[in-house]
C-alpha cells in the first residue's frame, strides 16, 4: 500500500519537458513547475522564436501564455524570477529518502540518519546525536556498528514473519482446505467419546443412587418419605441435564 502511494506520488514529481525527477523546482503563474535548468531552455527556445522583443512563452504543459516581466533579464534570471516550488522540492526530497537505504531520523524525518542510540532504539541525525542523547544510558553507534548489532534480531524477526506467511499460504492451500474437515471430525469423535464416558460415570452414580434411596427408604418410618422424596426429585434434575 505505501509503495503504490509513493509511486503516485512520483508521478506528480515528474518535470514535464525532461521527463526526469524535478529538480529545483519552479512554478509558473499556470501552477505548473519544471526543473529550473529546463525552463531556462524552454525560454532560450521561446526567445529564438520571437523576433520583437521578447515579451512571453507558452507552458510547456498547458500552453497558456506566461508574461515576462523584465525583458532585459537573461534566459536563467527570468527563470529564477519564478517562486521556487518549495513543496514539491520537499517532497522530492522525502520520497528520495523513503526509497534509499539509509533510514532517516526519528525525530527529523526529512534528514537521514547517522547514528543509532543503543538504549532508546533510534536513529539519529548529528544534531539529535549531539543534543538530546548524550546523557543517562544512552549509547551512541555509528550506521554501521548499529547494523552488525542489530542484525541478527532483524534476521529472527524476518525468519518469523516468513514462518506466518508460510502458514498462512498454506491454509489457502486446497490440501489444507480437504484436511481441514477431516480433523473437524476427529475432534468431534474425540469430545463426543469423553462425553459419552462422562454420561456413563454419571449413570453408575445415579443408579447406585437409587439403590441407596431404596435400602433406605425399606428400614425408615413413613414420616421421612417426604425427605426422601425431594432428594428423589433433585436427582431426576441433575439427570435431565446431564
Amino acid at each position: 500500500m505505501a509503495a503504490r502511494d509513493i509511486n503516485n506520488i512520483k508521478d506528480h514529481l515528474i518535470c514535464a519537458i525532461c521527463l526526469d525527477s524535478l529538480t529545483n523546482p519552479r512554478k509558473l503563474p499556470c501552477d505548473h513547475s519544471f526543473c529550473l535548468i529546463c525552463l531556462k531552455r524552454h525560454i532560450s527556445e521561446a526567445r529564438k522564436g520571437q523576433s520583437r522583443q521578447f515579451q512571453s512563452f507558452t507552458c510547456p504543459s498547458c500552453r497558456n501564455i506566461v508574461k515576462v516581466n523584465k525583458p532585459s533579464l537573461n534566459d536563467e534570471e527570468i527563470a529564477k524570477s519564478f517562486p521556487a516550488n518549495a513543496l514539491l522540492a520537499d517532497i522530492e526530497k522525502r520520497v528520495k529518502l523513503h526509497e534509499s537505504n539509509v533510514p532517516s531520523c526519528d525525530k527529523h524525518t526529512e534528514i537521514p540518519a547517522e547514528y543509532f542510540c543503543d538504549h532508546h532504539c533510534v536513529f539519529l541525525c548529528t544534531d539529535c546525536a549531539v543534543t538530546t542523547h548524550r546523557r543517562g544510558r544512552c549509547k551512541i553507534l555509528n550506521l554501521q556498528d548499529a547494523s552488525i548489532k542489530l542484525r541478527p534480531e532483524y534476521n529472527a524477526l524476518k525468519q518469523q514473519y516468513k514462518n506466518k506467511l508460510k502458514e498462512m499460504n498454506y491454509m489457502l492451500t486446497n490440501e489444507y482446505k480437504e484436511k481441514l474437515p477431516d480433523q473437524i471430525k476427529l475432534n468431534t469423535l474425540k469430545d463426543l467419546d469423553d462425553f459419552e464416558k462422562k454420561i456413563g460415570v454419571f449413570y453408575q452414580k445415579a443408579l447406585q443412587n437409587i439403590e441407596d434411596l431404596k435400602e433406605t427408604l425399606d428400614t425408615s418410618s413413613c414420616t421421612c418419605v417426604n425427605t426422601y422424596y425431594s432428594q428423589i426429585r433433585r436427582l431426576i434434575r441433575d439427570t435431565e441435564k446431564q
